[in-house]
């Protein structure tokens, strides 16, 4: 049993603008207040330390691996609870090149594993979708304010 979180947003600035920013993880805190990172490199096999802010003021810390960093096209992590199977969750950024210097980023997690049907019907993911919404508009705002400066 799996399940998909899939959102998009349309960015005014190249993608490699949005890739600076995105994978800029000393610079979160000034902009992102869903996720602070603690440790870590947008290279693959690097372990990142995250943590995850809730609306509700609670957080929980994550110990990610990255899977995939693609320069100006993707970057990508897997957190896995306890073991291979258990719960896995995939969270990819898509970047893709649109006309008129524009960008489509594409905020994806794909959870899988034996206890994704519990976790898919816990309190914390009842508003993960908006959760991601948040983030992207906030890289948006925050892509696009650094470019109007630039």
């Amino acid at each position: 049993m799996a399940f998909v979180i899939d959102t998009s947003i349309i960015i005014d600035a190249p993608p490699d603008r949005v890739f600076k920013v995105l994978t800029d993880f000393g610079a979160y805190s000034q902009w992102n207040d869903l996720l602070l990172f603690h440790s870590g490199d947008p290279i693959v096999g690097s372990k990142l330390k995250l943590e995850l802010r809730l609306p509700d003021g609670k957080g929980f810390v994550f110990e990610p691996t990255v899977i995939t960093c693609e320069k100006n096209l993707c970057f990508a992590w897997l957190a896995r609870t306890m073991m291979k199977g258990v719960f896995d969750g995939e969270h990819r950024f898509e970047l893709t090149q649109l006309e008129g210097n524009r960008t489509q980023l594409r905020n994806i997690e794909y959870y899988s594993g034996m206890l994704s049907p519990l976790f898919q019907r816990s309190p914390m993911m009842r508003d993960a979708d908006k959760g991601f919404e948040q983030m992207n508009e906030a890289l948006k705002t925050r892509v696009e304010s650094l470019q109007s400066t630039a």
